[in-house]
């Protein structure tokens, strides 16, 4: 429930930040509603977490996430739309060190027993495996960086549904007098008469 409430403020900040008209309205009124909720069940789950694993920095590094929800409530302003979804990222990314600082170092604690938890040490990799995923992270990286960096240049600028005056269906033209032609039974000068 924390987290989907946290996701909820945090995509809501962001909508807001890219969109127009009502959906940013919208969006900007459900970030700022959310964020107390969510400022008070992440202080529960902080003092949850104490109880279970206590821990001073996993309560003072989210207690700053808290904070940051906080004042994404009280931002209601247009212009601060940006600073919004920088304080509900910074919650997010809060929540995640205190969650980790809570379980070092346990990477997946066991609920049979302490001796047979995954820590940080049994989870890593080997050498090789570390000097491979190096290789490939030292030339991946700037290609994902790079990827990023252009497609937020290419939708940089806010969306929106613009309203169009319908447009009238087109007058048909008027057809033009087009004169009598001659069919192939038809001989010019003659007149049509009935045959006996």
């Amino acid at each position: 429930m924390v987290t989907l409430c946290l996701f909820t403020v945090h995509g809501a900040a962001f909508a807001a930040l890219k969109t127009t008209g009502s959906v940013r309205r919208r969006a900007r009124a459900l970030a700022r509603r959310w964020a107390v909720p969510e400022a008070v069940l992440l202080a529960l789950f902080m003092m949850a977490t104490q109880i279970h694993r206590p821990c001073l920095p996993a309560f003072v590094v989210p207690s700053l996430g808290v904070a940051a929800l906080l004042v994404v409530a009280g931002t209601g302003e247009p212009t601060r739309e940006g600073r919004a979804f920088a304080l509900s990222a910074l919650a997010v990314a809060t929540v995640v060190t205190g969650c980790f600082l809570a379980l070092f170092p346990d990477v997946l604690p066991s609920s049979t027993g302490p001796d047979r938890s995954l820590t940080v040490a049994g989870a890593a990799a080997g050498p090789y495996t570390l000097r491979i995923l190096t290789w490939v992270a030292a030339f991946g990286a700037p290609v994902v960086i790079a990827y990023q960096a252009w497609r937020y240049w290419v939708f940089r600028r806010r969306i929106g549904c613009a309203r169009k005056a319908p447009t009238p269906a087109p007058i048909p033209a008027p057809a033009e007098d087009v004169p009598d032609r001659p069919g192939p039974l038809h001989r010019s000068g003659e007149e049509d008469a009935p045959r006996a």
